[in-house]
């Protein structure tokens, strides 16, 4: 059951990273680069979603913004969770 539940949450994490990839309206929002970071994680696709991060790091004109999303690069760039490790064997 749970292989099961875990199988469709990550076929719609890739279906959602799938559709957004294509949707130019939204390349130059400064927040975009944000939610495909959580989708590439959740893929375990590390080095593309510190990418992103820098990415919306240099979008952004709002200091504080920066600072937030300078911090999750730094905690992106610890170790991936053994939760997304076991979602990648599936």
């Amino acid at each position: 059951m749970y292989v099961n539940l875990a199988r469709s949450l990550l076929q719609g994490i890739f279906a959602a990273a799938a559709k957004l990839a294509g949707d130019a309206d939204l390349d130059g929002y400064h927040l975009f680069p944000s939610v495909r970071v959580d989708l590439l994680m959740m893929m375990g696709r590390f080095p593309e979603a510190r990418e992103e991060i820098e990415r919306a790091v240099d979008m952004t004109q709002n200091l504080r913004e920066q600072e937030l999303l300078t911090e999750r690069l730094k905690i992106k760039k610890a170790a991936p969770s053994s939760a997304v490790q076991s979602c990648k064997t599936l």
